[in-house]
């Protein structure tokens, strides 16, 4: 069974949040009335793995990049506690708690993008033996990948993002699903994940072109009734790599 719960990670300090996070978080709690509502902070998420996940948290200090802890955290409070985890920038326009009758979900990816799924909604009952298999990947990939890690802040953009992906993120989740015993369901991309020209072109165009898609939010707060989520990707983790890695 799946908790009544809904987890985000942001950092305390809102002056770095984007401010369509605002509008998606309050999407959540406007469409799923009575359920607990848990907002994880940086400090937050490093005390729950030093408590409860003790064994990784050399391996959680030791990410070169900011990312990859927020990455790896969504292991944690999904074993520990169970429940739907959703990025800030992911809004929700309808409930569906009613449909999640299997135990463990996780967002269908495009094709465009190299993976599988994505970890930006992902929904699991409590202590979820996946959840301990992608912690167990991540520090085997880190262990065997130590000297390109040592070599972070030398690498261009684009291997320093297909690094955060395979230590924690979308690359990661899609090779555990593949070799786990039990089936993972995946939630539509189409009724999920749905995407618009605009994603795709800040996808495919360089970081210093990116422009802000704030501007492009056009159906935010629309009566939307095909979809039951959508993910706006405003990105802030691919800004800096360097300075964001502390």
């Amino acid at each position: 069974m799946i908790p009544k719960i809904i987890h985000h990670t942001a950092p305390s300090d809102k002056n770095q949040w984007s401010p369509i996070w605002y509008e998606c978080k309050k999407s959540w709690e406007n469409n799923f009335p009575g359920f607990n509502f848990m907002m994880w902070t940086d400090e937050d998420n490093r005390d729950l793995v030093k408590k409860d996940y003790p064994n990784f948290l050399n391996l959680y200090d030791s990410f070169p990049h900011y990312i990859m802890r927020v990455d790896f955290i969504r292991f944690c409070i999904l074993h520990k506690y169970g429940g739907i985890y959703s990025d800030m920038d992911i809004y929700c326009y309808k409930n569906f708690y009613d449909h999640l009758v299997e135990d463990t979900y996780i967002i269908e990816s495009w094709p465009q993008w190299g993976e599988t799924v994505q970890n930006s909604l992902m929904i699991s009952s409590s202590n979820n033996n996946f959840w301990i298999e992608c912690m167990e990947k991540s520090k085997e990939f880190y262990n065997s990948n130590i000297e390109i890690f040592k070599l972070y802040e030398q690498l261009n953009y684009s291997s320093m993002v297909e690094l955060c992906h395979k230590t924690g993120g979308p690359k990661l989740i899609s090779s555990a699903i593949n070799s786990y015993s039990k089936e993972i369901y995946i939630l539509s991309k189409e009724l999920f994940n749905p995407i618009v020209e605009y994603q795709f072109n800040w996808l495919l165009s360089n970081p210093e072109l990116k422009s802000k898609t704030v501007d492009n939010y056009n159906d935010l707060n629309s009566n939307e009734t095909t979809v039951y989520t959508r993910h706006y990707l405003t990105g802030t983790w691919t800004e800096n790599f360097i300075t964001k890695s502390n």
